[in-house]
């Protein structure tokens, strides 16, 4: 069953149209994966979905209610958060105090936050270094504290944007793990993410954009043999 449903989406920028009728969907518990060269359309599907873009025309469903046009604060309570590429920490305070943070949001007392924070840090394989101060965090645990943050409101849909980026081998390969467990617990993503690897082991599904349409849709094995992919973007990455 669809849980996220973009049907002939437009958007235009003035005489610029990022996106010309783009149709996709993403199910419950599906990883679906946004690929493309730079300015294909991708990261302005992305924005639609959060929140942060409005369709000059088409319609984005989530659920059984449409929520194009609604602001990403109201997408949070209807169950749809993001990442973001900068990573964003409050770096002077410790990692269970940033999750608590954006946990206060649903919880009216600072105790039920800050245990509904401890839960998500432990989702995520942090619970260890929840009295850390997150400034003084290795990249790859930091992405994982947001992550945490992300999920603390319990959403159905969590969107993310180049979480691999910077990474090392090792720290992409807990993050995989981690996304992995978090799909098992009934959570659908959306990823944006230049790293083949990264969407050949994580990615149910993929979405490929170019010019702002979507040129194929497959898995990543079925995506990699499309001539026409081939042709536009993963020549710069397959051999």
């Amino acid at each position: 069953m669809s849980l996220l449903r973009l049907q002939e989406v437009t958007v235009r920028y003035g005489g610029l149209l990022a996106l010309d009728k783009v149709s996709l969907h993403v199910d419950e518990q599906e990883i679906l994966g946004l690929i493309g060269p730079n300015g294909a359309g991708k990261s302005t599907a992305f924005n639609v979905i959060a929140g942060t873009v409005r369709t000059t025309t088409g319609t984005v469903r989530f659920g059984e209610r449409r929520i194009d046009g609604r602001s990403p604060a109201v997408l949070a309570r209807e169950g749809i958060a993001r990442t973001f590429q900068h990573v964003g920490l409050f770096e002077s305070m410790t990692v269970l105090e940033n999750v608590a943070v954006a946990a206060a949001v649903r919880h009216r007392s600072r105790r039920q936050a800050r245990r509904r924070a401890f839960e998500a840090l432990a989702e995520v394989g942090m619970a260890d270094d929840a009295q850390r101060i997150a400034g003084s965090l290795p990249l790859g645990h930091q992405k994982l504290v947001a992550i945490a943050r992300s999920i603390v409101g319990d959403p159905r849909l969590l969107l993310l944007d180049e979480m691999m980026s910077g990474l090392s081998d090792e720290e992409i390969d807990r993050t995989v793990t981690v996304l992995n467990r978090l799909r098992r617990g009934g959570l659908s993503l959306v990823v944006i993410e230049h790293i083949m690897e990264v969407i050949d082991r994580l990615t149910d599904r993929v979405v490929v954009f170019s010019s702002g349409r979507v040129l194929a849709e497959g898995t990543s094995a079925e995506i990699q043999q499309d001539p026409a992919v081939r042709a536009t973007y993963l020549g710069e990455h397959v051999a």
